[in-house]
């Protein structure tokens, strides 16, 4: 019976929520899955680098820390359900580089699948 209590008090406590629907992704795993996403697309850019530059290209960037990454906040704006398991989010990310830093408004999707919550840029 506690159990249900709680749940009702969480199910109301949500549903206070502006924008949120059931099954729509939570702040903390768009997060997780912007951030995977990510640091995907750093080690693209990395292996790129090296058949294109070779080794020293790989250690030029390491060494200028221009492949490291910090969020320093992140904050869910809006989703809507697209189709199936997809929401498209607007979400504000500041992230920590560097050279300096990069705060933005940006949209993408967010899918759910059997690895979890993955981002999808949009174009």
């Amino acid at each position: 019976m506690k159990l249900f209590a709680m749940s009702m008090v969480v199910a109301g406590v949500l549903a206070g929520v502006p924008g949120w629907q059931p099954g729509e992704p939570s702040e903390r795993d768009m997060q997780l899955a912007f951030e995977g996403a990510l640091a995907i697309q750093v080690r693209n850019a990395i292996d790129f680098a090296g058949e294109a530059g070779g080794p020293e290209a790989i250690t030029a960037i390491r060494e200028n820390g221009t492949d490291q990454f910090a969020v320093s906040a992140f904050r869910k704006l809006k989703c809507q359900r697209d189709a199936g398991r997809t929401h498209r989010c607007d979400f504000q990310v500041d992230l920590d580089l560097s050279n300096g830093k990069f705060e933005r408004k940006l949209s993408g999707h967010f899918v759910k699948d059997a690895q979890g919550l993955r981002y999808f840029q949009e174009i």
